[in-house]
């Protein structure tokens, strides 16, 4: 089984991240509002 590596999310994932929740909810969300809102909580320190 190849290791895997954790590391904080940054704005490139954020494509990922909406796709994948998307696949789990089995919905689709407004992609505008999740980027907003998901570069939002990147910027927060008290997110991490």
């Amino acid at each position: 089984m190849p290791a895997c590596e954790l590391r904080p999310a940054t704005q490139y994932d954020t494509d990922a991240v909406y796709a994948l929740i998307c696949e789990l909810k089995q919905a689709e969300f407004d992609h505008h509002a999740f980027r907003v809102g998901f570069n939002a909580n990147l910027r927060d320190p008290n997110m991490r």
